[in-house]
């Protein structure tokens, strides 16, 4: 019995297997977010203030915390905005030029968003109206409605991420090491379909640690002159899984709903099973955030009640131009997101053109590309290289309504400096998945400069509210 009951879990998990990797992918297979690290002890010494998470873990095992980018202190000028840049490019280009690092800019507005974000902010009010018996919420909700069509919900968010590659081979292999020694030692059940916070490698927290902490201090001293640079905070597990969450499925997302994460209590769920013990865990973070079901059309991704298009960057700037140039030209009707992701030691991805181009490159005909490929060797002891990714989408209720949303989109971003996008992909949720990155994305390899100029960083802030900027 023991023999036929094995051999049917390895023919439903090979069965499993093959659906999920080789014969198509849900949707949950798009997102790579699995848990969260714990507060440690040392993170109450450094921030005694901290009651939440701030960590999350994907499925590679890196690292990544998510920052609120609220803008600059104060409107600035093109002189001060460049010496902003300036300034940036010098502090970061020393963990800029080194792998196992990477960060993502993603900006979004949506007017359609202002009036429900309103009523968040009018809630606090109106409670306080009924508690002391004031007759006032009609005069409440009439401000909401009348404030509502002049204003957007907007968003900018930073993701800093660590990954593995952040630690030498030997020190990789002596991690896993001690990791099985110790599942080993107690006992460690199997956890394949539920948050196991015992996989986290925490020799990356300590250098995930360390480089939040210089990004954040570089960011808020990046000012011309000395002057304050840029407002951020980090946001907690549970706000970051439910932003991505809303993202996916604002349909069927409160604004008071959060994720179950490793050491909340949770009542036992599922079957129970003598060697897997998922049951009495929180399943993954990916299960929690993906959970309904999409259709593809074409280009076009299919939710509920959305119908979303996405696009990416296939030439880069030609002149490149500040974040705020696109934002003046987009259509302030449509909603939109743009994400940028930026990975450190670009050229370490171009080692193979490098060594084919050292053959071929002796032709006549490709004498220039290997002179490009030299010039950003030379560029690269000065000025760190990085390998850059962009990608854009907009939705809508109707398949006609995205079409044209699209179209604006395009057009907005082709006069971003002479840029061209293509919406034509493969697998549109390849490069439109929540939280999920990209590899099929034509890269570009932009200056220090030149990528701290794209990034919606120079955003002046709102005193809306503290997590939602309404503009």
């Amino acid at each position: 019995m023991g023999l036929l009951t094995n051999g049917l879990e390895a023919v439903e998990s090979t069965l499993a297997f093959l659906a999920r990797y080789l014969i198509g992918k849900d949707l949950v297979g798009y997102c790579e977010l699995t848990t969260d690290v714990g507060l440690t002890d040392d993170d109450i010494k450094r921030h005694p203030s901290l009651k939440d998470p701030y960590t999350l873990v994907t499925t590679e095992n890196s690292l990544l915390t998510v920052f609120d980018l609220q803008g600059t202190y104060q409107i600035i000028s093109a002189d001060d905005f460049g010496k902003m840049v300036e300034n940036l490019r010098i502090k970061m280009n020393g963990y800029m030029s080194r792998a196992g690092h990477s960060l993502t800019f993603s900006f979004e507005r949506d007017p359609a968003r202002a009036l429900d974000e309103l009523m968040r902010l009018a809630e606090p009010q109106i409670n306080a109206a009924r508690r002391i018996g004031l007759k006032s919420e009609d005069i409440i909700l009439d401000r909401v409605r009348r404030n509502a069509p002049l204003v957007a919900w907007e968003q900018n968010l930073l993701v800093v991420y660590t990954h593995v590659s952040v630690m030498n081979p030997e020190e990789i292999k002596r991690e896993l090491k001690s990791r099985a020694q110790e599942a080993k030692k107690h006992k460690l059940p199997r956890m394949d379909y539920a948050q196991n916070p015992a996989a986290v490698l925490m020799a990356m927290k300590y250098r995930h640690d360390t480089m939040i902490d210089r990004i954040k201090y570089d960011l808020e001293r990046c000012g011309a002159d000395g002057r304050p640079g840029i407002m951020l905070s980090p946001l907690s597990a549970q706000e970051a899984a439910k932003r991505v969450r809303i993202m996916v499925n604002r349909e069927r997302t409160s604004q008071t709903w959060r994720p179950v994460l490793s050491g909340d209590r949770i009542i036992p769920r599922g079957r129970e099973d003598k060697r897997d013990f998922s049951d009495l865990l929180p399943p993954p973070l990916s299960y929690q955030i993906c959970t309904n079901d999409v259709d593809t059309k074409h280009e076009l991704i299919k939710t509920d009640d959305l119908w979303h298009g996405v696009m990416s960057m296939e030439l880069g700037p030609q002149e490149v131009q500040p974040f705020s140039s696109l934002f003046a030209t987009m259509d302030r009707e449509i909603p939109w997101r743009i994400r940028l992701d930026l990975s450190p030691d670009g050229l370490s991805e171009m080692r193979a053109r490098q060594t084919m181009v050292s053959f071929v490159g002796m032709l006549p005909s490709n004498r220039p590309i290997r002179q490009s490929l030299n010039d950003l060797v030379e560029r690269n002891k000065e000025d760190a290289i990085c390998s850059m990714k962009v990608t854009a989408s907009t939705w809508s209720d109707t398949e006609h309504e995205t079409k044209r949303r699209m179209a604006a989109l395009e057009k907005s971003i082709q006069a971003w400096g002479t840029c061209q996008v293509v919406s034509v992909h493969g697998d549109p949720l390849e490069r439109g998945g929540p939280a999920k990155s990209y590899p099929f994305t034509a890269t570009h390899w932009p200056r220090g400069r030149q990528r701290f100029r794209l990034s919606p960083r120079g955003m002046s802030p709102t005193g809306w509210s503290r997590h939602y900027p309404m503009r």
